[in-house]
């Protein structure tokens, strides 16, 4: 069963005294424990596809299901505090804190039942990405791009969401560690059971999820590529 999906989403930028069509009833559903990326030329509209699954842009026409209710009808800012979790490529965490209480922030603000010792639980998650006590109690500006964003992940899985959206997370990583974060998004949906959602550039990076979803600019569109090797 799908645990987000969207119907006929449509969605226009203005263009001169016109409007362009990016986003054309586009029909998608995705599913907990499965590795999601989307793949598409500049400007074709990835990021704002993301925008909109995530609640932080209103589609033109057409809807967005979550767990077949819609998102509306859920309210935008209780979707995206309760229900799904966010990575950056410019990670967006705050950058006066230390790893444990950027997690902390968003484990306090959600809806979702938490235990009653979140400053454990939040070095907890740290360690299960792979940031150690020493490194969650640095301030940010003192980890490296590649613990800054799995300190992003931390802060994403945090609040028990079942879906993981994230926005071209290893654009600014090298090879290396953008390697060890895809394993990460993998580890999440494959033994976690989460449904993980993520734009990339890097055909590279898309052969490496279950799913291939390519937005075609002349139809405004997903072409859905199952993949048979993750």
């Amino acid at each position: 069963m799908s645990i987000l999906e969207t119907k006929n989403l449509f969605f226009t930028y203005p263009d001169g005294d016109s409007r362009k069509v990016i986003l054309n009833e586009v029909n998608v559903s995705f599913e907990k424990g499965k590795f999601y990326t989307i793949l598409g030329e500049s400007g074709s509209g990835k990021t704002t596809f993301l925008s909109l699954i995530s609640a932080l842009d209103k589609p033109e026409k057409g809807d967005i299901l979550y767990n077949g209710e819609s998102i509306k009808k859920i309210g935008y800012e209780k979707f995206r505090r309760n229900h799904i979790g966010i990575v950056f490529q410019s990670y967006n965490l705050i950058p006066y804190m230390n790893g444990v209480e950027n997690v902390m922030v968003a484990m306090s603000i959600t809806e979702n039942e938490m235990t009653k010792d979140i400053k454990r639980q939040a070095l907890t998650i740290l360690e299960s990405v792979g940031i150690d006590g020493s490194k969650a109690t640095r301030r940010i500006n003192r980890l490296s791009g590649g613990e800054q964003q799995r300190v992003a992940i931390a802060r994403a899985i945090s609040t028990n969401v079942d879906v993981i959206i994230a926005d071209e997370p290893t654009g600014n990583l090298d090879g290396k560690t953008s390697d060890t974060i895809i394993e990460l998004f993998k580890e999440l949906a494959h033994e976690r059971n989460k449904c993980v959602i993520m734009v990339t550039h890097a055909q590279k990076v898309a052969d490496q999820s279950d799913i291939i979803l390519k937005l075609n600019t002349d139809t405004q569109n997903f072409e859905v590529i199952n993949n048979e090797v993750v």
